[in-house]
């Protein structure tokens, strides 16, 4: 499906929370792979709540063996 991704995902979902006065304090995102970065990114855009900062707090290749 072109334009999904777990970005969009995030974004979109976050939006609609928002627009219906139901923004998050707070969101847990985890991932372990490439396709989790644009979920990183998406959450580093958020701008939508003053309550909900964004920090990184870690990225690692865990998990990732070289062959």
């Amino acid at each position: 499906m072109q334009g999904a991704s777990k970005g969009a995902a995030v974004d979109r979902i976050l939006k609609k929370l928002a627009d219906e006065g139901n923004a998050p304090d707070f969101v847990l995102c985890i991932g372990d792979d490439r396709s989790d970065e644009d979920m990183f990114t998406a959450m580093e855009h958020v701008t939508f709540s003053p309550h909900l900062t964004t920090e990184v707090i870690a990225t690692s290749g865990f998990g990732i063996h070289g062959t």
